[in-house]
């Protein structure tokens, strides 16, 4: 997998619709966003579901199984950010950047859809990110 081929695959969601476990063009959540861009740059993610609609923080330990974890500060485009709201991870997806301003592309569930927006108006709603991860092979 190539760090540019991230954003690119990641883009190509933008606008699909938001749902709840969703893993298909006909509708996608943060979680599925990573993994199905994971597998379509040939990283063969375990995929899961067992999260309720409110998030707890539960994917958080399978992120640390299967992805390399970044310090947050020095997350590149196309690593995954994990956001806390209060203590509980509870939301992700993938740093990007437009011009001069880092972003964020995300299936956020208030916005119904999935957006690229700058990281600092995402964090306003969706929490600090708190975690950072990279693909496998991706330094």
């Amino acid at each position: 997998m190539r760090r540019g081929d991230i954003v690119p695959a990641a883009r190509a969601w933008l606008g699909t619709r938001w749902q709840h476990q969703g893993r298909t063009g006909r509708g996608i959540d943060c979680v599925g966003l990573i993994v199905l861009v994971g597998r379509e740059n040939g990283f063969a993610a375990r995929d899961f579901r067992a999260y309720p609609r409110r998030p707890d923080g539960q994917f958080l330990p399978r992120f640390r199984e299967q992805l390399n974890p970044r310090p947050v500060g020095k997350a590149l485009p196309g690593d995954i950010l994990v956001f806390c709201f209060g203590d509980a991870p509870c939301h992700c997806g993938f740093l990007s950047r437009r011009e001069d301003t880092d972003t964020v592309i995300h299936a956020h569930g208030l916005r119904r859809r999935v957006v690229e927006e700058p990281l600092s108006a995402a964090a306003s709603i969706v929490g600090t990110p708190s975690h950072a991860f990279a693909f496998p092979g991706v330094d």
